[in-house]
C-alpha cells in the first residue's frame, strides 16, 4: 500500500522546528543584546559624569555616580518624550547642587529626521545644557537654549525630557526644581492645566466631581494655535464629549485620538494628567486661582494682545513627510502660512532655497485686512526686503518692526516660523 504523509503534518513539523530554532536564536542572542545595551548605557554615564568611577542604579532608575572615595559626584536619569518622528530619549546628568553636567539624546526608538531633528544628537546642541539649572526652555519660549533650526518639535521634546529628568533627580538628590507641570484650582471643582501642543500651549479646563470623574471639559484659551482642520478639532464637541464621564487619569486608549494630530491629542491628555497629579499633591486644598478677565478691545494695534491663530499649510502633526502641505520640496520650494494679525489672517508666501534661505516673500491674500498706514505697510517692499537672504526660522530681532503695528509684524514672523517648523 502506498502511504503518504499528510500535508498538514508536514507543515506542523516545519512550524515546530522553526519555532524551536527561533527560540534557540533568541536565547543565544538576548544576553548579548542586553550586555551591549548595558555597555552603551555605562559609556553614556561615563561621558556625562567623567569624575565618577562607579555607578549605583536605584529602583527609581536614577544612576548615582561616585568617585574612588565613595563620594557622590552626580546623578543621571533618562526620560522619554514624543518628538516629531517618535520617541526621543534624553539622559541627563546633574551635579549634587542641581546644575546640569551634560545630556545625551537618542534611544533605541529615535527616528527624528536626518539633517533636522536628528541634529539633537550632535554635541553642539547638547553642549548648551551644561551648566544650566532646571527648568530649561528654548529662547523662543523665554529660555536660554537655541532650538535646532527647523526642528522646534524635536527641540521641545528634548527640553521636556531634560526638565522631567531633573525633577526626578531632584527628588533623590535633595535640591529643588521648579516644576514645569502646574495645574490651577479655579474653585467649585473646576481645574485647568497647560501642555505644549503642535502650534503652542494647549490649555485644558475641566470640572470634576468628588471621585475625579469629568463632568465638563473644554480645550483652548487665547493662546490656542493648533492647525485648522487638524489639532484645532480638539475644541470640537465630537472630541470633547469623549472625556465626559471618564475618571482621571485618562489614558491614550480611553479616547479616539484626533486623526493627523497626535501631538495635540497627547497635549490634551498630558494636561489632564497634570491636573490629576496636582490633586495627588493637594491641589484641591491650594489657594484658588482667579480666572483672567476678558481682554479689552484694543484701541490701537500695539495695544492688542498677540494671540496667534495658526492657519499654517503645514504637514500634519504626525505625518511621515516633512514638507509643507501642497508644496514642493525644500530645495527651491514655495510655501505659505497664515497667522492672525490685527484685522484678520496675515498670509505669508515664501520661496526657500535648499539651505533654508528666503529668496522671495509676498505678504497678504484676499483676506488681508490690516490697517492702512499701519499694518498694511507689511506689504511694502521696505518691509518685505528685510527678509530676503535670511534663513528660517527668524526672530523679531532680525527685522525692524512696523511702527505702530507690532501685532502685524509679529504675525508675519510667526507665519514664517510656522513654515520653518513644518519643514522640520
Amino acid at each position: 500500500m502506498n502511504k503518504k504523509i499528510p500535508a498538514w503534518l508536514v507543515l506542523t513539523v516545519i512550524c515546530i522546528v522553526a519555532a524551536v530554532l527561533l527560540a534557540a536564536t533568541n536565547l543565544a542572542t538576548k544576553d548579548v543584546i542586553a550586555a551591549n545595551a548595558q555597555r552603551e548605557a555605562m559609556e553614556t554615564l561615563g561621558k556625562l559624569l567623567p569624575d565618577a568611577t562607579a555607578f549605583e542604579t536605584l529602583e527609581s532608575g536614577i544612576s548615582v555616580g561616585k568617585d574612588g572615595a565613595g563620594n557622590v559626584v552626580g546623578y543621571a536619569l533618562a526620560s522619554a518624550t514624543q518628538g516629531f518622528g517618535g520617541e526621543v530619549e534624553t539622559t541627563v546628568a546633574a551635579r549634587p547642587d542641581g546644575v546640569i553636567n551634560g545630556i545625551s539624546v537618542g534611544g533605541s526608538n529615535f527616528a527624528e529626521t536626518a539633517g533636522l531633528g536628528a541634529r539633537a544628537k550632535e554635541p553642539e546642541f547638547q553642549a548648551q545644557f551644561a551648566g544650566k539649572s532646571a527648568p530649561v526652555a528654548l529662547t523662543k519660549d523665554g529660555g536660554e537654549i537655541e532650538a535646532l533650526s527647523g526642528a522646534t518639535i524635536t527641540s521641545r521634546a528634548v527640553i521636556k525630557g531634560v526638565n522631567q529628568a531633573m525633577e526626578g533627580i531632584a527628588a533623590e538628590a535633595g535640591f529643588t526644581v521648579e516644576s514645569t507641570s502646574t495645574a490651577e484650582h479655579l474653585g467649585e471643582g473646576r481645574y485647568a492645566a497647560t501642555a505644549q501642543g503642535f502650534g503652542g500651549p494647549v490649555k485644558v479646563f475641566m470640572t470634576l466631581d468628588e471621585n475625579r470623574t469629568i463632568t465638563a471639559f473644554s480645550v483652548g484659551d487665547e493662546q490656542f494655535a493648533e492647525t485648522e482642520g487638524l489639532g484645532a478639532r480638539a475644541k470640537e464637541e465630537a472630541f470633547l464629549s469623549q472625556f465626559i464621564g471618564k475618571t482621571l487619569p485618562v489614558a491614550v486608549g480611553d479616547i479616539d485620538a484626533l486623526t493627523g494630530a497626535t501631538i495635540t491629542t497627547n497635549a490634551v491628555l498630558e494636561a489632564a494628567g497634570i491636573v490629576n497629579d496636582g490633586l495627588d499633591n493637594g491641589l484641591a486644598d491650594a489657594p484658588i486661582t482667579e480666572a483672567a478677565p476678558p481682554a479689552e478691545t484694543p484701541a490701537s494695534e500695539d495695544a492688542a494682545p498677540a494671540a496667534p491663530g495658526t492657519e499654517a499649510e503645514a504637514a500634519p502633526e504626525d505625518a511621515g513627510a516633512e514638507t509643507a502641505e501642497a508644496a514642493g520640496p525644500v530645495a527651491g520650494g514655495n510655501y505659505s502660512a497664515a497667522v492672525k494679525g490685527f484685522g484678520g489672517p496675515v498670509r505669508v508666501f515664501l520661496t526657500v532655497a535648499e539651505d533654508r534661505t528666503i529668496t522671495a516673500i509676498r505678504i497678504g491674500d484676499s483676506q488681508f485686512a490690516e490697517t492702512d498706514g499701519l499694518g498694511a505697510k507689511a506689504r511694502e517692499d521696505t518691509f518685505t526686503s528685510q527678509f530676503i537672504g535670511k534663513k528660517i526660522p527668524v526672530t523679531m530681532a532680525d527685522v525692524d518692526a512696523i511702527t505702530g503695528a507690532t501685532v502685524t509684524t509679529t504675525a508675519v514672523v510667526d507665519a514664517i516660523n510656522q513654515i520653518a517648523d513644518a519643514l522640520q
